[in-house]
């Protein structure tokens, strides 16, 4: 691989690593699941945050086709 395909790489990697707060925070949900607002509050910030990473996602792999650069 040279330094770009590392660049990339590196890169998802991140996305991907800092995608799990959205299994953290269904996770924390799931302990309180007594329909409280905590719970509820939880849930949402699950919602919110899977909709922002499939939205920064997206753009990534966007912007790899437009560098024509692959990651596997």
């Amino acid at each position: 691989m040279d330094e770009k395909t590392y660049y990339w790489y590196d890169m998802e990697q991140q996305i991907l690593k800092c995608w799990e707060i959205v299994d953290d925070l269904k996770l924390i949900a799931e302990q309180a699941n007594n329909g409280s607002d905590f719970s509820n509050t939880f849930k949402g910030m699950a919602e919110l945050y899977q909709y922002k990473f499939e939205k920064l996602w997206d753009l990534y792999e966007k912007a790899l086709k437009e560098k024509n650069y692959e990651t596997t």
